[in-house]
């Protein structure tokens, strides 16, 4: 069976909450969605939305390994379980050595042993070794698979290979002066799309352009940048904006001539522009 980065992640965190905290498991969508966000033990940090859960939640389910739990009386939303023991036939051993590989990478032993250890008893090394070792032996494909890396110094790695092939080499890539490249962040809107930092800010910038237009508002400053990209009110005694800081929905609309009627839609598509346009301002904020 193979998951995608999303499903892993999601069905890993899934795993980790039912160890470390068995007391508020099944677990909500709000604390699936941050125990996905986390940077702790993370590697590549992500910035899931609640779309983005819910969509991975429904292909988990289709393949039989999460499940949804309705809501009591005393509860007002969905809660959601794994089904991995049930559907790969685990243990607990099992369940805490793949759940950190699903969430955080390529790991050394030591670095299983560490992250694991919190998740279940393991009584030595030893015993983590054999389970990595039963793991990779799995059939008919296997679960996890030794990086052995042939580079001076390095040390072998475990990772999942349940959403793929595993990379080549064990050790993350490093900068010119041998510092380790810290992951980057994957900001996902939906499931398998993951837009990159600079294509965020254009599409900040395009949707400032956009509004602005529409509200005949202050054009963007060339080269300004993104975070300080605000529409700056062109005279105090302008009454066609408010002051800085107010919401454009709060703003007061140009006069508009005979000749350039004001569109019947204007409000809504100003509000949707502005929803989308915080949207994108929090994932880039995420980012910083």
């Amino acid at each position: 069976m193979e998951l995608t980065a999303a499903e892993a992640r999601v069905l890993g965190c899934l795993m980790e909450r039912a160890a470390v905290a068995p007391d508020s498991y099944p677990v909500s969508l709000n604390s699936l969605r941050l125990a996905c966000n986390q940077s702790d033990h993370r590697y590549p940090l992500v910035a899931y939305d609640d779309r983005t859960v819910e969509d991975t939640l429904l292909a988990l389910k289709s393949k039989g390994l999460a499940r949804f739990v309705s809501p009591s009386r005393d509860e007002r939303g969905t809660r959601y379980s794994h089904r991995a023991d049930d559907r790969w036939r685990m243990g607990p051993a099992e369940l805490s050595v793949l759940s950190v590989l699903l969430v955080g990478g390529p790991l050394t032993l030591a670095e299983v042993e560490a992250r694991a250890g919190r998740l279940h008893g393991f009584e030595g090394r030893r015993e983590i070794e054999a389970v990595l070792d039963t793991l990779a032996a799995r059939t008919p494909t296997p679960f996890a698979a030794r990086l052995d890396d042939r580079r001076a110094g390095s040390r072998a790695r475990w990772v999942e290979v349940l959403t793929g092939e595993p990379p080549a080499g064990g050790e993350p890539e490093a900068d010119a002066g041998g510092a380790a490249v810290q992951p980057a962040l994957v900001v996902a809107d939906r499931v398998g799309q993951s837009p990159s930092y600079s294509e965020l800010a254009a599409r900040v910038a395009e949707l400032e352009r956009r509004l602005a237009a529409v509200a005949d508002g202050p054009p963007a400053l060339a080269g300004h940048d993104w975070r300080a990209s605000r529409p700056v009110p062109r005279g105090a005694g302008d009454e066609r904006y408010a002051p800085t800081g107010g919401s454009w929905r709060d703003r007061a609309l140009p006069a508009t001539s005979s000749d350039a009627p004001v569109p019947e839609d204007l409000g809504e598509r100003l509000t949707d522009i502005e929803r989308r346009l915080a949207r994108i301002e929090a994932e880039l904020g995420a980012l910083r």
